[in-house]
């Protein structure tokens, strides 16, 4: 318990982030634990060979197929990681440190933190309702996020499951020319978080909004993330940490959504 510690005010506080973490991937649990049991395979892929001598990935695994984890099993914050083969993969807790598949490293891992590290090109779903999440705000209640993480050219889909509730696939083809996003009805609005971004798109069109008809409906940009949550849509860049949110408006996604980015890189 946090009063057990010798700092127990950090320690609650460390705690509570990573509470918040959890909480945050609960559509990405969601999904993997009933798409995991429907097949009939584990959500937790460990990458260590079934030995008794650890190898060089000795308690690592992956949780599900985009995050990948290092867990600190020993009285120590340097922790020596090789990455899976096939993907590069990026640090939770910043979006800047990107690691090569089947690269060594060694970390010093601040308490906290915690070695997680998502999969470049992948979607993750996310529930964000707190201030103090590295991928939104509280403004985010209510929004289903969708994380575009460093998009890879081609397409990479998912498929967002829900308790008693109809499913919703998000998808994105990303060319040389735009990268379009895409999206099954959904019984929540979405927003798009893009990240590893090094700079603005400079046009976003909504192809679903009811008044385009035939022709796309251009987003507005916005200077803050403030301005962004107040507005009905639109779209905001974050150049410092590398992110892009794309706001489209809730009648828009009445029957799906389809929003295209240029300039992006």
């Amino acid at each position: 318990m946090p009063w057990q510690f010798s700092q127990p005010a950090e320690t609650t506080a460390i705690y509570k982030s990573f509470v918040n973490i959890h909480y945050e991937l609960k559509p990405y649990f969601l999904t993997a634990g009933s798409t995991a049991y429907e097949i009939g395979i584990s959500v937790i892929t460990p990458l260590a060979s079934e030995v008794i001598i650890p190898d060089i990935h000795g308690w690592t695994y992956l949780l599900w197929r985009d995050i990948f984890i290092a867990p600190i099993v020993e009285d120590s914050l340097t922790r020596k990681i090789t990455f899976p083969k096939g993907n590069d993969w990026i640090y939770w807790f910043n979006s800047s440190q990107v690691y090569k598949g089947d690269s060594e490293h060694t970390f010093q891992i601040p308490m906290s933190e915690f070695p997680a590290f998502k999969r470049v090109g992948s979607v993750i779903p996310l529930h964000v309702s707190t201030d103090d999440s590295l991928h939104g705000d509280a403004q985010a209640k209510g929004y289903l996020t969708a994380m575009l993480v460093s998009p890879v050219k081609g397409v990479e889909r998912t498929v967002v499951r829900r308790w008693k509730d109809i499913s919703t696939e998000i998808w994105y083809n990303n060319t040389d020319s735009s990268l379009s996003i895409f999206a099954t009805p959904s019984p929540q609005p979405i927003l798009i978080l893009i990240t590893g971004i090094s700079s603005c798109s400079n046009a976003v069109l909504n192809h679903n909004e009811p008044s385009a008809l035939a022709s796309p409906v251009p987003l507005v940009r916005h200077e803050s993330k403030k301005a962004l949550n107040e507005a009905d849509d639109g779209f905001f860049c974050n150049l410092e940490v590398g992110h892009v949110y794309v706001k489209p408006s809730v009648a828009s996604m009445k029957f799906g959504m389809h929003v295209e980015l240029y300039g992006l890189e």
